[in-house]
Parts: C-alpha cells; sequence; structure tokens
C-alpha cells in the first residue's frame, strides 16, 4: 500500500484542493480549503491508502491530486521495464481505459 505520505511527504497537509465541478452538491467545504482540513473531516488519515484518498476526493466532488496520479503512472512504468529488461520482452502498454 501506497501511503498520502508516501508520495506527498511530510507537507501533505498543506495541499489546496479544488472544486471538480461535477456536482451540484459537494465540492469546496471552505475557499482554499487544503487537504489537512479535508481529512481532518474525514476518517482518512495521511498514512492512509493514496488509492483511498483519491476516491473519497471524487466522491466528494473535488479534483484528484494531480501528484499522486503522477507517482502511480511512474511506478507502474517502472514496473513495465523491470519485466521487460528481466524477460526481454515488450509490452505494448498504454492508459486507454474507462473505470
Amino acid at each position: 500500500m501506497i501511503s498520502i505520505y508516501d508520495v506527498l511527504g511530510p507537507n501533505w497537509a498543506q495541499y489546496k484542493l479544488y472544486d471538480d465541478n461535477t456536482l451540484s452538491t459537494g465540492g469546496l467545504s471552505r475557499e482554499e480549503e487544503t487537504l489537512g482540513e479535508f481529512l481532518a473531516d474525514t476518517d482518512i488519515n495521511q498514512y492512509d491508502s493514496v488509492n483511498e484518498l483519491q476516491a473519497e476526493l471524487k466522491r466528494c466532488g473535488l479534483q484528484e491530486i494531480y501528484e499522486i496520479d503522477k507517482y502511480i503512472n511512474e511506478q507502474v512504468f517502472q514496473k513495465i521495464w523491470d519485466i521487460e529488461e528481466e524477460f526481454g520482452v515488450d509490452i505494448n502498454f498504454n492508459w486507454d481505459y474507462h473505470y
């Protein structure tokens, strides 16, 4: 499990959140809301899974945190590269999928 703290580091609480404008209700609780304030209102803490956080942000009408998506993408590509190197294969992988 990759935690929020693992990806965002010691300044995790200062990340500013943004409304994703997809829900008529939800979104930011207050102007300039931070991740620290958001987590204080949930049962999630900085050592919980980044996947759990991203799902909760989406459920609440907030944008997912880009740095987390970028980190996960880098990890996936590194694993693919490791497999290609170890087994001498070429994996044709792309992100064209839907939830």
